[in-house]
C-alpha cells in the first residue's frame, strides 16, 4: 500500500488507516479540539472507543477562535467540557449534540453576545454552566430550556448583568382586553435556570378561582395553564411577585460556590384583563369662550372613573394656520393664530396602557377683535372613533 500524509501534518499511515482518520478522527475538526483530543502522541489518532470513553476535555486558553458542528462528536461519555477564554464569538447550533452525559461546561471569558435558540437542550443533565465574562446584554431566549437539573449558573461579568428573573403573565387564547373567561399562563423566556414557584397578586382581591401561586418548573419555558374569569365590573389585574433565588451554597464539588450568579429577581409587570376602553371623552361646555386662549383641564374632559393622569393624550388642529392644539400639563391649550379667522377642528386622543383609545372632535371657530382675540362656538356632535366601549 502507498504511505500517504493527511493535510494536517500527521504522521504518514497507510491509505486505508488515513482515510479512516479524516473521516471519523479528529483531523476535521478545528485544529485546537484536534490537538487536545490526541494528547500528548501528535502522531495518534483516538479510536472511536478512545472517543467513546473520554470523560474531560480542556480547551481553556487554546485560542480555537472558532468552532466547527462537529468537534464533539462521538464523545458520548463526557462529562466535563471547559471551552474557556477562547475568544469565541458564536456557537454552531448543534455544537452540543450527542452530550447526553455532559455535567459541568465553562464557557467563560468569551465573546459570546448571542446563541443558537435552546443552545443546551441536548446536554439534558448539565449541573454547571458558567457563562461569566461574555458580551450578552440580556438573556439569549430559551438559554435554559430543557435543562431540569442545572444547579449552578454564572452570569456576571456580561454587559446585561445581573439579569432581570421575572416571569411574564400572557393570556393565550385571546387579547387582554377580550371579554372572559381568559386562559393564562406563566412564561421564562430563557427558560426557568431552576424551579420557579412566586406569589401572584390579584387585583381586586376577590376575584373567584385564581391560583394562590404560579410555578415554572426547572428548564421549562412556561407553567401550566391557568383560568381568570371576568368580574362583574371593571378591569382584572394580575402581577407575579419576585422569585426566591436558591441557597447561596450548593454542588457536591470543592469549592462550593454560588448556585446561581448574575440574577436579579424581579416582579413581573402588570397584566390588566378585560379592560375597557376609555369612556367617551365629556364634552366641553358648549357657550362660546373668548379670550387669547381657551385652556381646558383634562380632568374636566374624561368620564367618571377614568384617571386623566393614566391616559396618554394627544391634541391636534386641523388647520394650524387658524389655531393650534397642544397639552401642557394636565390641560388643553388651545391657541388662535394672531390675525386669523376661519374655522379648525381639534382633535384629541386619549390612550390607555393596554393601547385604546377614546376620541373627541370639536370645532371651533376663530373671529379677530382688535385688541383681543376669540375662539367660540364649540360644536355639539361629538363623536368617538375609538373601539366602542362594551
Amino acid at each position: 500500500m502507498t504511505p500517504i500524509a493527511p493535510a494536517d501534518g500527521c504522521c504518514t499511515l497507510p491509505r486505508p488507516r488515513a482515510r479512516v482518520a479524516v473521516l471519523e478522527g479528529v483531523c476535521d475538526r478545528t485544529p485546537a479540539v484536534a490537538d487536545a483530543l490526541r494528547g500528548d502522541d501528535a502522531c495518534a489518532a483516538p479510536t472511536p472507543a478512545a472517543l467513546a470513553a473520554r470523560m474531560r476535555l480542556s480547551l481553556a486558553g487554546a485560542g480555537a477562535g472558532e468552532l466547527r458542528p462537529k468537534d464533539f462528536q462521538g464523545l458520548s461519555a463526557l462529562r466535563s467540557l471547559d471551552l474557556s477564554g477562547n475568544a469565541l464569538a458564536a456557537l454552531p447550533a448543534d455544537l452540543f449534540a450527542g452530550l447526553g452525559a455532559l455535567r459541568h461546561l465553562d464557557l467563560s471569558a468569551n465573546a459570546l453576545a448571542a446563541l443558537p435558540p435552546a443552545p443546551f437542550a441536548a446536554a439534558p443533565r448539565l449541573r454547571t454552566l458558567d457563562l461569566s465574562a461574555n458580551g450578552f446584554a440580556t438573556l439569549p431566549p430559551g438559554l435554559f430550556a430543557g435543562l431540569a437539573n442545572l444547579g449552578e449558573a454564572s452570569l456576571e461579568g456580561n454587559p446585561g448583568a445581573p439579569f432581570p428573573l421575572a416571569v411574564e403573565l400572557a393570556r393565550t387564547d385571546a387579547a387582554a382586553g377580550a371579554s372572559g373567561p381568559a386562559t393564562l399562563e406563566a412564561r421564562a423566556a430563557a427558560g426557568a435556570p431552576f424551579a420557579l414557584r412566586l406569589p401572584l397578586t390579584v387585583e381586586p382581591a376577590n376575584a373567584a378561582g385564581m391560583p394562590a401561586t404560579l410555578s415554572i418548573p426547572a428548564g421549562a419555558i412556561a407553567g401550566a395553564l391557568f383560568t381568570a374569569a371576568e368580574p362583574p365590573a371593571g378591569a382584572l389585574r394580575l402581577q407575579a411577585g419576585v422569585p426566591p433565588m436558591p441557597p447561596a451554597r450548593c454542588g457536591d464539588e470543592w469549592p462550593f460556590r454560588a448556585c446561581f450568579r448574575g440574577f436579579a429577581p424581579t416582579a413581573s409587570e402588570t397584566l390588566t384583563l378585560f379592560r375597557q376602553p376609555p369612556r367617551a371623552l365629556a364634552a366641553p361646555h358648549p357657550e362660546p369662550l373668548a379670550g387669547d386662549d381657551l385652556r381646558l383641564p383634562l380632568a374636566s374632559l374624561v368620564a367618571a372613573g377614568d384617571s386623566p393622569g393614566a391616559l396618554r393624550w394627544q391634541a391636534i388642529s386641523s388647520d394650524e394656520s387658524v389655531a393650534t392644539a397642544r397639552i401642557v400639563g394636565r390641560n388643553l391649550l388651545v391657541e388662535p393664530e394672531l390675525g386669523a379667522e376661519g374655522r379648525a377642528e381639534i382633535v384629541l386622543i386619549a390612550t390607555d396602557t393596554a393601547g385604546l383609545a377614546a376620541t373627541l372632535r370639536f370645532e371651533v371657530q376663530v373671529e379677530f377683535f382688535a385688541p383681543t382675540r376669540q375662539a367660540a362656538g364649540w360644536r355639539s356632535a361629538l363623536r368617538n372613533i375609538g373601539p366602542a366601549p362594551r
